[in-house]
């Protein structure tokens, strides 16, 4: 951690970096500039490089030349936390082989006017984990994903017939219980009166019972709320990019057969928001996810939540 520059030059990884160790191979926070340039990562694992975790550090500006991602990686090669207002996060001739994502940001500062350019870069393969009927659901180039608060809520509730009121505060986007019909329901989404079990497999047994007496304390202050990635506050520029030419069967994912262009028009129909959040890993190339809002988890396109986007 440093309050000046970050410069990586001619670094070269191998072997692997279990997830156990940590999620990074590299992780780099400082008040600078973060440039990394002519580097070959080799090393298997998580995510490779992370900056702006944390708490006190943020870069002005972010440039990744030249290097060559080639050990697999479950999870995404290079995650922005943040940058300061203005910033510039410029990835420039690299080739990623085997990835989840290329890029996370999450804008954790919430500042505006950030600029993220991709300009001669190649990606051979991204997220192949499919869910339910989805195709590689979080799969794509690029990923929005929040780093900031978590909704919560008070609720008082009795146990069982034991008529004492009790205080629990949770996060009501994440908590659940379940409804006398053993379905889940969300904290946020509770009534008043209603009862509710721990378990699914408990409804019925007054011990894990739970009636809601008051609901209070709402925040809504999550990353949704904050509208993060609006294209006030990023604008994104691909230029010659190429991406990984997949055969796709129904939901199962049968071969990726070299690569091709980066576009609208190669992944999608043309629009904009036929390439974000398709929830389909043929033609999502921009993915954007709200880990702490269930009913906001992976929002459709939205001119006004998602950045200014354009491919050269």
């Amino acid at each position: 951690m440093t309050t000046r520059d970050i410069n990586i030059v001619n670094l070269k990884t191998n072997g692997e970096f279990a997830k156990s160790n940590g999620n990074a191979q590299h992780s780099l926070n400082c008040n600078g500039d973060v440039t990394i340039e002519g580097s070959v990562f080799g090393q298997k694992g998580y995510n490779c490089l992370e900056i702006g975790l944390t708490s006190g550090y943020l870069p002005k500006n972010v440039t990744i030349s030249n290097c060559q991602f080639t050990g697999h990686l479950d999870n995404n090669s290079i995650i922005v936390f943040g940058v300061q207002e203005g910033g510039v996060i410029t990835v420039k001739d690299c080739t990623f082989e085997d990835v989840s994502n290329v890029l996370r940001f999450s804008n954790k500062a919430n500042v505006n006017n950030v600029t993220i350019n991709f300009e001669n870069c190649v990606c051979k393969s991204w997220e192949k984990r499919s869910a339910g009927n989805y195709i590689n659901v979080w799969a794509g180039w690029l990923l929005f994903e929040d780093y900031t608060s978590k909704y919560t809520s008070t609720y008082t509730y009795t146990v069982g017939s034991d008529a004492t009121v009790k205080t629990a505060t949770r996060e009501h986007s994440l908590t659940k219980m379940f409804n006398a019909e053993g379905k889940a329901v969300y904290v946020k989404n509770m009534v008043v009166g209603e009862s509710y079990w721990t378990a699914a497999a408990s409804v019925g047994d007054e011990s894990t019972k739970r009636t809601i007496v008051s609901l209070e304390n709402f925040t809504d202050t999550g990353a949704y709320d904050m509208n993060l990635f609006a294209p006030s506050k990023v604008k994104v520029n691909f230029k010659n990019c190429f991406g990984p030419d997949r055969v796709v069967e129904g939901s199962t994912l049968v071969a990726e057969k070299g690569i091709k262009k980066l576009s609208p028009e190669t992944y999608g129909d043309g629009t904009i928001a036929s390439v974000c959040n398709t929830m389909n890993g043929n033609s999502q190339v921009v993915a954007m996810c709200y880990d702490y809002d269930v009913d906001n988890y992976m929002p459709s396109y939205d001119a006004s939540r998602y950045p200014e986007i354009s491919f050269i």
